[in-house]
């Protein structure tokens, strides 16, 4: 019997002796979110996540022999084209490229009312829809590449509802 585990990244760190442990017992894949590889992203996101940390866990879920699904938040009002571009460099340099959902490819932040990310200096014209509000992209290729990337996920059977998808 095998199985698959979902949780934070920094537990695949904290955790890695008994995670070796259910490695032992049939585990061979961990989901996590891994926010995005940016510092200035995952500074915005202020959840004590850096890009070494993650390519440290990374690390440690393929040396017990696990694949590691990440998932990203790869579309924010504070990425940029090239980022987004580079997040292909990073899966391929961290071994991870094959393991990653067309999901992941294409989550876009969704903003829901009460968010403390609503009070980021780098939001601006915020848009109120319903219970979340929307954001367009400073930059327009942005919003661009974030609707390819929705039409290949669609077409793939790739999308979910829990994120502006």
């Amino acid at each position: 019997m095998t199985f698959e585990l979902t949780t934070r990244f920094d537990h695949i760190l904290e955790f890695e002796a008994e995670i070796n442990q259910m490695t032992a017992l049939g585990l061979r894949v961990i989901t996590s979110a891994l926010g995005f590889p940016s510092e200035k992203v995952l500074q915005v996101f202020d959840k004590g996540i850096d890009v070494p940390g993650i390519k440290k866990a990374i690390g440690a879920a393929k040396a017990a022999g696990l694949e590691l699904r990440p998932t990203f938040i790869t579309f924010t009002p504070w990425v940029s084209l090239a980022e987004i571009q580079s997040l292909e460099d990073f899966l391929d340099e961290t071994g991870i490229a094959d393991w990653v959902d067309h999901t992941a490819r294409q989550t876009r932040l969704l903003l829901f009312k009460g968010s403390p990310l609503l009070g980021s200096p780098w939001l601006e014209g915020v848009e109120l829809i319903d219970l979340y509000y929307d954001w367009v992209h400073p930059d327009p290729a942005v919003d661009e590449l974030w609707a390819e990337r929705r039409r290949e996920a669609v077409e793939a059977g790739a999308t979910r509802c829990c994120v502006r998808c």
